[in-house]
């Protein structure tokens, strides 16, 4: 049997307008058609072509329509049907305990009017803002040590001649520049560098008040 499960009323609110219908999509006769609906929440429904589902709880419902034809041949449709809980109640029938079960409703952009929204919603923002910059302090502080004590490792493993010949008798190689004699520049964010007569650069840490050999 070849048919296509009509719905109105998907994602309308509860007591609203909900039917289900089976368009039949054949010229063959489907009087004699058997229909097995299974649903969940059960609905005890029977053999019938439409439903009334007005009445349906808030919530989903999971539907499995089963058509079988005169010659014993079965086709199985499925959808799920969702059912909107209403601002107002309107059915009379609908006991107070019975409409507190159902699922809660957004109140959509009104939320964003609400007073006590606008104070949640800040109230989040700021706390995670203070989170940032904590985070951000802390990384800054580790980085710092990083930049203090790589410099001091590297000074100690990148000696110039002159430089070790300095440390070990404490005055410059003769021939060769003190090393507070070497030519120094600024450059444009204030960092001094100065040149060895090798080639080789480095720049002078103001944090740890030592030169730091440039790679």
């Amino acid at each position: 049997p070849v048919y296509y499960l009509q719905v109105i009323g998907d994602g309308e609110e509860f007591g609203s307008t909900c039917i289900l219908s089976v368009n039949a999509q054949t010229i063959d006769s489907h009087e004699q058609w058997t229909y097995t609906w299974d649903t969940i929440p059960d609905h005890g429904i029977g053999d019938v072509s439409e439903v009334d589902c007005s009445a349906w709880q808030p919530g989903v419902h999971l539907l499995r329509l089963e058509v079988v034809n005169e010659q014993g041949i079965s086709t199985t449709s499925g959808m799920n049907l969702i059912r909107l809980t209403p601002f107002d109640v309107v059915d009379s029938n609908v006991s107070e305990n019975q409409s507190m079960a159902w699922p809660v409703r957004s109140g959509g952009d009104s939320m964003g009017d609400s007073e006590g929204g606008l104070y949640g919603v800040g109230s989040a923002a700021l706390l995670i803002f203070f989170i940032c910059v904590i985070v951000g302090i802390r990384s800054k502080d580790e980085d710092s040590d990083d930049v203090v004590r790589v410099p001091l490792v590297i000074e100690q493993k990148m000696l110039t001649p002159a430089q070790a010949y300095q440390q070990q008798w404490g005055e410059p190689q003769e021939g060769v520049l003190s090393l507070e004699d070497l030519p120094t520049t600024v450059d444009s964010d204030g960092v001094r560098w100065r040149r060895h007569p090798d080639g080789k650069m480095d720049w002078y840490d103001e944090g740890a008040a030592t030169w730091v050999a440039f790679e």
